[in-house]
Formats: structure tokens, sequence, C-alpha cells
């Protein structure tokens, strides 16, 4: 119970610090304030999210993020409305294998400096398995393991018999780092079955192993087919007989080491021992006499056991000339095995001779191959070639004779496979939003090489609606229809090229128009004609919006001209000139505002003024005095035409002061 009360009070004088920072100027959370990626393969870049919320009651912009590398910061806006939240990616991208601890320091308009804390280590990534373990050339007391990784590991095999109870042996190398792994296991015991797993390690500590995998196991046991006495499966036959020299082609099964025991009569009295063990032996008897009768057997030895058998006595006779003809194409050249970097050309000639390929990226052949045994069937590897590239090549076959067989005039081409792309595409340029109206926008963008497109949008960062382009381009555009004016819209696109390399752009947003205006502008103050002389008057009026003026005017309500200002605004003012003296002018007034709202008032009309006096007036009787006082007197005159009439008059006496006098107007 204590301890309830105890955590009860803490979460009151929590809230009660929250609620203290509501309000207050420069306020913001950040959540979390700490962010651990743990262990990341190197080469690899996750992220994590962290949002920020401003408790002001006043718009915040984020002024500043600083981190440093291996972590970058990716910030979609920086302008956070009130009681608003932002959302930043952190990227975590480690180069070493150590551990890294940086601080992400925010800093915003009001001053205020935030922290978050960004920890994690480099790990270097284990080996992956190209091929997985399998076992070969299992015998009584041995087997060899083979399997590939994608990158140099060492090599180790942890092995034991079967419920057995015992621990592990381990066989391989440990120091040398190497792609193909080969291990021999040896002693074994014969009859036992083995279980076993791999392991690979790679600088610095990469571990992979397949201890657990279902299958790894084998037994230590030599069948019967390969301790019998060697089974003849083809032959012997002689091929290449010269004056001088024969070969004895044979095929046994098992692998088996070849003798030949021949003589000119049965008892066989020369032996030629070879000692490489296979299955296929072509077997050179040279130093003979030329056209002579021999006898031979050939005794075939088991490699793995020693049993022996011998074949039936046969004859052959050495030819009496020497051999003067060329070899002859039995199956011709043909390019097998290609790689991206390899290729193996393969033909098979009708008597032993050695093998060259000529071969080049161009007609020319510059490099060349060749193997100096003599075989009837031929096989030479090419290396080292570039991908995706056209290849020419030749053969030449010369026997023991020098009779050369060449197909230098009929020159043979094969290309190379293209290397796989492991690179995604790049965007370099956009995406970016344009064309919007108000229910419409174009999402566009390019990447540097051709692949598909996949646009993901919504009017929130769930961005569940989506579309997709499968024909390859280098440019995308999706022609978004349908959409809610005056609204904001998050999107986010992504592009695969032909080999699956995926890359995703960051999220970005953009706002539709708001829904166009259709209400013409309203006149608030009816047209008006002020400021007028005998040729010019001024319209003015004023509406209630920004808008254009124009005023059509004429004798009648045909409105013969007109006069217009493009300029937006309230209140229109315009001068009508040239216009006669004395004379009824209809006009009316027109404003269109900046959607193209037109709004037409009624007919109204205004007069000019009649056209100035500069005449002066002139006296057709007078002036005169016909009555006169000793203090007053009457003037009179009489003009051609009424005018208004201004009179300045003075008396002067004796005393020559100037005194006013009345006078009388008629």
């Amino acid at each position: 119970m204590k301890l309830l009360n105890i955590c009860a009070t803490i979460l009151v004088m929590f809230f009660s610090v929250i609620e203290s920072a509501v309000g207050q100027t420069g306020a913001m959370t950040i959540v979390p304030d700490t962010l651990r990626f743990k262990q990341v393969h190197i080469g690899e870049a996750p992220t994590m999210d962290f949002t920020i919320t401003n408790l002001d009651t006043a718009s915040q912009q984020i002024t500043g993020m600083e981190v440093s590398a291996p972590y970058t910061v990716t910030l979609t806006d920086s302008l956070i409305a009130p009681g608003g939240s932002l959302v930043s990616t952190v990227s975590f991208q480690p180069t070493e294998v150590k551990w890294y601890a940086k601080n992400l320091t925010i800093t915003t308009s009001a001053d205020s400096i935030y922290k978050v804390r960004l920890t994690g280590g480099g790990i270097m990534p284990p080996p992956i398995l190209v091929e997985f373990p399998v076992v070969e050339n299992v015998n009584g007391d041995s087997a060899t393991i083979r399997w590939k990784t994608d990158r140099p590991a060492t090599s180790q095999v942890y092995y034991k018999v079967r419920q057995s109870g015992d621990t592990y042996t381990s066989a391989g190398d440990t120091v040398n780092l190497v792609t193909d792994h080969l291990v021999v296991l040896t002693p074994l015991i014969t009859d036992s079955t083995y279980v076993y797993y791999i392991e690979s390690v790679n600088e610095p500590g990469g571990i992979l192993k397949t201890r657990g995998k279902a299958g790894q196991n084998f037994t230590a046991k030599l069948p019967w087919a390969l301790s019998r006495p060697p089974k003849v499966t083809n032959g012997p036959t002689v091929v290449d007989k010269t004056d001088r020299s024969v070969h004895i082609k044979v095929e046994t099964d098992p692998a088996s080491y070849a003798a030949i025991e021949f003589g000119i009569d049965s008892t066989l009295a020369q032996v030629d021992s070879f000692t490489v063990s296979s299955r296929e032996h072509l077997l050179a008897v040279e130093n003979l006499e030329s056209n002579t009768k021999y006898f031979y057997r050939l005794r075939l030895t088991n490699t793995l056991t020693g049993n022996v058998r011998n074949t039936t006595i046969r004859t052959f006779r050495t030819k009496v000339d020497p051999d003067s003809v060329s070899p002859v194409l039995v199956q011709k050249p043909v390019a097998e095995g290609i790689t991206t970097t390899s290729s193996t050309i393969m033909w098979t000639t009708d008597k032993a001779t050695d093998a060259i390929v000529a071969y080049g990226p161009d007609s020319t052949c510059a490099l060349s191959a060749q193997d100096a045994d003599f075989s009837l069937e031929h096989s030479i590897l090419l290396t080292d070639l570039q991908p995706k590239t056209k290849y020419y090549y030749y053969i030449e076959s010369r026997d023991v004779h020098g009779n050369l067989k060449s197909t230098q005039q009929w020159l043979r081409t094969f290309r190379t496979l293209a290397a796989r792309d492991e690179v995604p595409p790049m965007i370099v340029n956009g995406p970016y939003a344009d064309g919007r109206t108000d229910t419409q926008a174009i999402i566009r963008w390019q990447t540097n090489e051709v692949a598909n497109g996949i646009l993901e949008f919504g009017t929130d960062t769930t961005m569940i609606q989506s579309m997709r382009i499968d024909n390859i381009s280098r440019w995308r555009k999706f022609e978004l229809d349908g959409l809610t004016p005056d609204t904001q819209y998050y999107y986010r696109v992504s592009s695969s090229d032909r080999a699956g390399n995926t890359v995703v752009s960051i999220m970005r947003s953009f706002k539709t128009k708001p829904a166009p205006d259709t209400v013409p502008p309203v006149i608030v103050e009816a047209p008006v004609a002020m400021g007028r002389t005998n040729d010019q008057a001024n319209i003015k009026w004023k509406t209630d919006e920004q808008a254009d003026a124009l005023v059509d005017y004429g004798l009648t309500v045909d409105y013969t001209d007109q006069v217009d200002r493009t300029s937006k605004s309230k209140s229109h003012v315009l001068r009508l000139t040239n216009l006669l003296a004395d004379t009824l002018y209809h006009y009316r007034v027109q404003s269109s505002d900046m959607d193209g709202n037109t709004t037409t008032s009624e007919d109204y009309i205004f007069r000019t003024n009649p056209e100035s006096d500069i005449i002066p007036p002139q006296f057709v009787s007078g002036p005169g005095s016909p009555f006169r006082s000793k203090d007053e007197a009457v003037i009179r005159w009489k003009p051609m035409k009424l005018r208004q009439v201004k009179c300045n008059t003075a008396l002067k006496a004796k005393n020559s002061r100037w005194l006013p006098a009345p006078i009388r107007i008629p």
C-alpha cells in the first residue's frame, strides 16, 4: 500500500510538470528521447523515428538538427503548429566494428535546445552459404566436405560418430580465408555413421555455422562397386596410330591405375605403367617399329583396394609411313558453361592432338589458352573475361607429326553473361508534385536507370492508397484525380530495376488548391459620374472583392465607346475623355474577379457641362449716371448678353479720401 501511494504521488508530480509546460514559450517534447539501434551489420542502414510535439500556444520553427556520422537525420518539415507534431527519421549506417554513442542536437526558433541520445554498434556480417555443404569421396577411412561462401572465410568442420556421446573433432584451416572450402576428414571408422557441421569465420568475427541442419551425416563405408576389380566400360581401342606410336583408349569403373603389356608376340615382353588414377585412360605406347604387328594386354588396378583385372590379349599394327594427314574435327568447337567471366571451348578430333584456343573481343583474337597434352577430346577454360561482352575465337589442334587443324578462317563467337545488378536505382530528380488544381495533381520523379514505379499516397502518413506502373522507364508520372480541394496529401514513391533492386523515397506532401470561385463580384457602391467638365468625366464605383474595371458608354444604350483597366482593385475610377459638351451620355460598368466571374451594372446617365465663355461682355449703352446728388449716384449700363456683373466703385472727396458709394444695378 505504501508503495502504491508513492507511485501515485510521482504520477501526480509528473502530470503537474506536463501541465505547467503547456503554454510556456518554446515548450516541446521529444518521444522517445533515446534511440537504441543495438548491433547492426556493416553495410546496412536501419532507421528509427522520433516525434517532436509543440506544447506552446504559438507555432515553432525547427532551426537546426546536428548529428555526426554514422548517424544521419531526415526532417520532412520544420514548422510545427501549436499542439502539432513532427516526425523525424534517423538512419544508422556503421562503417567499423565499434560502438557509436552520439547526441542529436535540435534547436528551435524559441532558442531552445533539445537532445536525442543515439546508440548503436557496428558488427561484421557473417558469411553466407552460396553452396550448401556436400560430402564427396566417401570411403572406408576418409571423406571430403565441400561448400562455398559469398566472402573469404576460414574452413572448419566439426564431426563425430552419431549417438556416440563423443565430443566433436575439428578439422580444417583456421588461418587462410577462402570462398571455396574443402576439408578432408581422416581417419574415419569404417561402417560408422558420422554427423558434422561446418564453421566459417571472416574477419573480424562474423561466424557462419550449420549446426543443427538436417541431413548433415554420412557413413564411412566403401561400397562394393568401388572395391571390386575395375570393370572395362569402354574399349580398349587403338587410336591415333602412327608408324612409331599408338594411343590406347580405355574407360573403367571405378577409377584405376593402368599398365600396358605389349610385344611382337604373345609373351608380352614389354610393360609401360601409368601412375595416374582415372576412369578414362589414353595410354601412349611409343618407340615402336613401323609396319609391325604388336600384341598387347591392359592391367587395370583398383585405386582404392588394389584389386586387378587383366584384359584379353589384342593386337594392332603400326603404320608403314609417317602420318601427314591433318586431324579431322569429329565435333566442331562450341562454347559451353558461359558465365560472366569465363567460358569453356570444347571440340573433338579423330586423333590425339594438342589444343589451342585463340580468342579476344575483336576478330584479331589476340589472346590464347592452350593444353599441350595430346588427346581426342579437348576442353579449354577461358577466364578473366569481361561481363556482357562478345568474344571471337578459333581453335588449333596439332598432332605428334605437326599436322595442323585450324578454324581461323571460320571464326566463332560467344557472349558472356551480364554481371548481376545488385545496386538499387537512384532517384536523381524529384519526387515532386506539379499541375496541382483543386482535385488533381501530377507526381513525377526520375531515376538514373530504367525502373518501374509505385506511388503511395493519402490524406495522412499511413498513405493507404497506391498506384503502380510496371513498364520500365527513367521518368515516372502519376496523374491523380478526384482529390479533395484545399487538402494536405502525403506521398512516397519507389522504383525497382530489372534485377529487383528497389529504392524508396522519403515521405513528402502537397496541398490541393481551394475550389474555384464561381461567384461574381458585388457592386457595393453604385457608379457615379464625378469631376465632370464640358469634355471629360470620372466614373467611380466599388466592389466587394479584387476585380478589374470597364466602362461602356455612348449617346445611347448601344454604348459605342469603352475604357478599361486590367489591374485588380476594390475601388475603381475610370476617366472618360473627348466627350461632347452639354450632352447626355449613357454608361454602365463591369468588373471581373481573378477567377473570371463578371458583374455588370444597370444603365446610368450623366450630362457634360456647357462650353466655357471666353468672350468678355460688350456694352450696348452706358455706363452713365442719370441721377446724382451730393452724396450718391445711380450708374446704368446694358450688356450685349446676360452675364454675371461685378462692379467696384469709389468716390473721391475733397479731402482726397476714397469713400464707398451706393450702386444700383438694374
